[in-house]
């Protein structure tokens, strides 16, 4: 859902959704020639499924002609793990505009991230690499693993026709 609401001289874009998924993981292991030369190798079947829903709400506030903010709210929810919360705010200041289109814009931004390890993450069976050298195999003792994100950059628009943008991040 969009909705665009102009609250006096304050134009304003919201938008609030939701998403809805659900993945499975099904695997019916038969022994291969690893698992039969090292038992330690060989993974019961795996019959998994995970549903996920979200909801979201951002908007995007022009709080003068050179100022803008985004920042948005999402409440995410994954069967075997904790709800939590996640947000970001990013700001835009064109402090200079030029009679010919020249343009200089200033960017900041932060965000929370979370990443919940997917099914193959968890309980992918060991799989041999270059040659049986080394075996990747899925961890079902993974975490959530949370970030926090910054970013800054600047703009410069010396002509309609080129652009040069610097940005940092951490």
């Amino acid at each position: 859902l969009e909705q665009i609401i102009d609250l006096g001289p304050v134009a304003t874009e919201w938008a609030l959704g939701a998403d809805l998924r659900s993945t499975g993981l099904n695997l019916d292991n038969e022994p291969g020639e690893a698992e039969i030369a090292n038992p330690a190798l060989l993974v019961p079947p795996i019959q998994e499924r995970r549903h996920t829903a979200g909801l979201y709400l951002v908007g995007l506030i022009d709080l003068t002609p050179n100022l803008q903010i985004d920042a948005g709210l999402r409440y995410q929810m994954t069967s075997g793990y904790s709800p939590f919360i996640l947000g970001h705010a990013a700001l835009m200041w064109t402090p200079w505009t030029g009679d010919n289109g020249e343009t200089i814009r200033l960017r900041a931004s932060y965000g929370r991230n979370n990443r919940i390890p997917s099914l193959r993450d968890l309980y992918q069976p060991p799989a041999p690499n270059l040659g049986g050298a080394y075996f990747l195999a899925g961890n079902p003792d993974l975490e959530v693993e949370t970030a926090n994100s910054y970013r800054l950059g600047i703009e410069i628009e010396p002509a309609p026709w080129a652009s040069i943008s610097a940005t940092g991040f951490y």
